[in-house]
């Protein structure tokens, strides 16, 4: 049973503890990575360019020993759930685990480790909205949603994307289109965003200063002719990235030898970050380079496959964490290359936007969600061009990667059509 009153009471409620979660998360990773890599302003590619060979290397393998010796401690006495689980869960949530295991994820992406950070603001997010909603008495009906708002809500406020954080509960965590659901989810993720401010500044997470035609009235026609070549490849990318990362999570290694393999998986990072030091971290250096400052062809096509690589690594070693921002970055660099290529015989191709079509379609197939697929493109760069375009893009790719699924996906794996969970949550 749903009580207006007092279920918008708890939304409101766990929508601003979402964005103290996902502002909390911003400025711990941002203090963390400042420390570590020893810089006073940027990003973390900046910390990393401006980082000798030894921290480069020393940096994110201590990095991955720490994380694993705490997953190690945490996993002998604690099974962390996964977030769709978080949502369904009866009684409290079990916040001994989900919050070492979030703490955890932010020392490991800080340092460089590959993997996503939006997921530890999900399940704080999560766990402070049962926190606080706990004298709400609310029904379990009601539960869910203000669970499922909060987790989008934390999406939302780390990265200043209240409609993907909304779209994120919806599609991916609710599949649903309940009105009720619609409201929960809008609700959190605004009052998350707004609560963040202090910390994201309303600002977009990629300037958007395309290079090439930006408008959609205006974009050439090379511009479009390579969409239509990464629409389909980033659908096949996208369904080969979701089968690789769920051969990497069926298997972890024994708890003593955790720590060690994440050591191997930084070290690995570090030695990479040697020749390209946008490969450390979540992939933003990565979407950064693809929308904003530009790379060579080459450094694209090796970011493409390495990317994937090391972030497979680090699901194998042991390691919990996203796979929204890894499958991004992977997305763009794809879209960088085909419009880098296409170049040589149909100049004119705007990289960036190109590269944005490109990781917009392939986050629609590996999370199975295009509207939130397209809204989270968009609400990352802000760019001018219409939003419909990416929309569209993102539609097409899904339709091309559940085709796909079907003939290389095992029974094992989730069914083409069926609304999934990566296996880092």
């Amino acid at each position: 049973m749903i009580r207006p009153a007092r279920l918008v009471t708890a939304l409101v409620v766990a929508g601003i503890v979402a964005g103290v979660a996902g502002g909390g998360c911003a400025v711990v990773l941002r203090l963390i990575q400042h420390v570590v890599y020893d810089y006073a302003s940027g990003s973390l590619l900046d910390g990393v360019t401006s980082a000798g060979p030894a921290r480069r290397v020393v940096v994110p393998a201590v990095g991955g020993i720490v994380a694993g010796l705490g997953w190690w401690a945490l996993r002998r006495r604690a099974t962390v759930p996964r977030l769709r689980a978080v949502v369904e869960l009866p009684g409290r949530l079990p916040w001994r685990a989900l919050v070492p295991d979030a703490l955890l994820q932010i020392v490991a992406v800080a340092t460089g480790g590959s993997i996503g950070r939006e997921k530890a603001p999900r399940q704080l997010a999560a766990v402070f909205a049962d926190a606080a909603t706990l004298r709400f008495a609310l029904s379990d009906a009601e539960r869910r949603l203000v669970l499922a708002g909060a987790a989008g809500a934390g999406l939302a406020a780390v990265y200043n994307v209240p409609g993907a954080g909304a779209l994120f509960a919806l599609r991916v965590l609710l599949a649903t289109w309940e009105p009720w659901a619609v409201v929960a989810c809008v609700v959190t993720s605004a009052c998350a965003t707004l609560t963040a401010l202090p910390v994201t500044r309303g600002e977009s997470t990629y300037a958007w200063h395309p290079t090439g035609p930006g408008v959609i009235t205006d974009a050439g026609a090379a511009t479009w002719v390579a969409a239509a070549v990464i629409v389909p490849l980033a659908a096949l990318a996208g369904v080969l990235f979701t089968r690789l990362m769920r051969w990497a999570d069926r298997r972890h290694p024994p708890g003593w030898a955790l720590p060690g393999m994440l050591g191997v998986a930084g070290v690995a990072v570090g030695l990479s970050s040697l020749w390209l030091p946008s490969v450390a971290g979540n992939g933003k250096s990565i979407a950064t380079l693809a929308l904003v400052t530009g790379a060579p062809l080459g450094a694209y096509v090796v970011l493409l496959v390495l990317k994937p690589a090391l972030t497979a690594l680090y699901l194998r070693s042991g390691a919990s964490g996203g796979l929204l921002t890894p499958s991004f970055a992977t997305g763009a660099a794809l879209g960088a290359v085909v419009a880098l290529v296409c170049a040589h015989w149909l100049p004119g191709a705007s990289v960036q936007v190109c590269a944005l079509i490109g990781a917009a379609a392939m986050v629609s197939t590996t999370e199975d969600a295009p509207l939130f697929a397209g809204v989270f493109a968009w609400e990352l760069a802000h760019p001018q061009f219409a939003l419909l375009a990416v929309l569209v893009a993102v539609a097409v790719a899904v339709h091309h990667g559940r085709r796909r699924a079907g003939a290389i996906m095992t029974p094992r794996d989730a069914s083409p059509g069926e609304p999934r969970e990566h296996a880092g949550g």
